[in-house]
């Protein structure tokens, strides 16, 4: 190769990195904040609470299972900022949503914090938890990022650690089926 092509190149290369660190990741513009819909912002979503209630103690069964099979896994990386779909089966016209709020957290929850973040903890919930819950936005829904304990015993198995995965990450949103 001729010297002035190597020195192109370089150029080129140099140009090329210096571009791209000019770019920024891209941002869904959601946060681990609780916003319910109606009051907040977006639409009043006049959700029927049976469906909320039914939804919860689907998830709670579902975090009975053994290992990871108690655990949402959310895939990652998400530049897309894609909402993936929990399917509660005979959910009524509740859809339950997992969104990334960080994309480069490869999250995976326990079902029992997903119901957590929905109601508070249910009947034995304290009156925090559910302000602190979407159980606070009623049947307007709305949208939470979900708190875990990293100390709970479920996320410090040899089986979570070898994943490689984080008990973060994930917002949950509570909308009407169109």
């Amino acid at each position: 190769m001729h010297f002035q092509t190597l020195l192109h190149l370089a150029a080129l290369t140099a140009t090329t990195t210096t571009s791209a660190l000019k770019l920024s990741p891209r941002a869904c513009g959601e946060t681990a904040a609780k916003v319910c819909f109606g009051r907040d912002g977006g639409e009043d979503q006049k959700l029927n609470a049976d469906d909320i209630e039914y939804a919860t103690t689907f998830l709670r069964i579902m975090g009975e299972n053994e290992g990871m099979a108690a655990m949402y896994h959310m895939p990652t990386p998400d530049f897309g900022c894609a909402e993936w779909l929990i399917e509660i089966p005979n959910g009524g016209d509740l859809l339950v949503l997992a969104k990334h709020y960080n994309g480069r957290v490869n999250s995976t929850i326990h079902f029992n914090d997903i119901a957590n973040a929905i109601d508070g903890g249910g009947p034995d919930g304290t009156a925090d938890m559910k302000k602190n819950s979407l159980a606070d936005c009623g049947t307007s829904g709305g949208m939470i990022g979900v708190k875990t304990d990293a100390a709970n015993p479920v996320y410090n198995t040899p089986e979570y650690k070898a994943a490689k995965v984080k008990p973060e990450g994930i917002l949950i949103k509570l909308v009407k089926k169109p």
